[in-house]
């Protein structure tokens, strides 16, 4: 799974992918495709309850760092991990 995400400044970014995160990983959920995914990927779930009422409820916590390149301006690499 691919995903693209862009914003007007760096902060709103760091928001736009928490998002998009969570609400991959809430799909991937409610179509009992979470498991497979994680094990696809190398990654497990910790925590996950069993039965859920409202999917929603849970926050996913996927640590994540953005690190800028390409043929902008050369200022040294930048990195910020979340």
């Amino acid at each position: 799974m691919n995903l693209a995400s862009e914003a007007e400044s760096l902060d709103e970014l760091y928001s736009v992918i928490n998002e998009t995160m969570q609400l991959m990983l809430f799909d991937l959920l409610a179509d009992n495709e979470l498991d497979r995914f994680l094990k696809d990927h190398g990654w497990k779930a910790m925590h996950l309850p069993h039965h859920v009422k409202n999917p929603e409820d849970i926050q996913f916590r996927v640590p994540w760092s953005l690190i800028a390149k390409g043929d902008g301006p050369r200022r040294g690499p930048q990195q910020r991990s979340r």
